[in-house]
């Protein structure tokens, strides 16, 4: 209970942080820019490069990178569904 408390918190104290810090950015004028689809695609290749290499190299590294994009692959459905929707009406 106590670790499932303290994830929370600091979800949303990240979350403050990065509010705080866009604010900032935004009163300095500074522009937010996304990466072209082109840029991101090739960052997916090259990460999954070194994820490749560090898997055969690393067999916890493996064992907890599956259980991690496992863990999101079955929570991006209700993400989408759930908080994307509650943050896109607010």
């Amino acid at each position: 209970a106590a670790s499932a408390q303290m994830h929370s918190r600091m979800g949303y104290e990240f979350q403050a942080k990065n509010s705080e810090a866009l604010g900032r950015f935004d009163k300095l004028g500074i522009k937010h820019r996304v990466f072209s689809d082109e840029i991101m695609s090739r960052a997916k290749e090259a990460l999954l490069e070194v994820v490749d290499e560090s898997s055969k190299n690393n067999k916890d590294f493996q064992r907890v990178w599956q259980s991690a994009s496992s863990s999101l692959s079955k929570n991006r459905a209700w993400t989408d569904l759930g908080l994307k929707s509650y943050l896109n009406i607010r």
